[in-house]
């Protein structure tokens, strides 16, 4: 177990707090908020490829519909 937990501080998933015990939040919580971050991307992504497809619809200009497609 000892080992196991050299380990996981070096790896820096848990942190030895000063009372001797060990807290492994901070590597859970990063994972929650990495989730968050790809989750608000995808979003923004989502809301970019409409706003472009409804540009889209309205142009007839060819060059521009190249511009957008990019």
């Amino acid at each position: 177990m000892r080992a196991n937990l050299a380990k996981d501080i070096k790896a820096g998933r848990c942190v030895r707090l000063e009372d001797k015990s060990y807290d492994y939040s901070p590597y859970y919580n990063h994972t929650q908020a990495l989730t968050e971050l790809v989750d608000w991307k995808n979003d923004n992504r989502r809301e970019w490829v409409d706003m472009l497809t409804r540009a889209a619809e309205k142009e007839t200009d060819s060059n521009v519909m190249r511009l957008l497609i990019k």
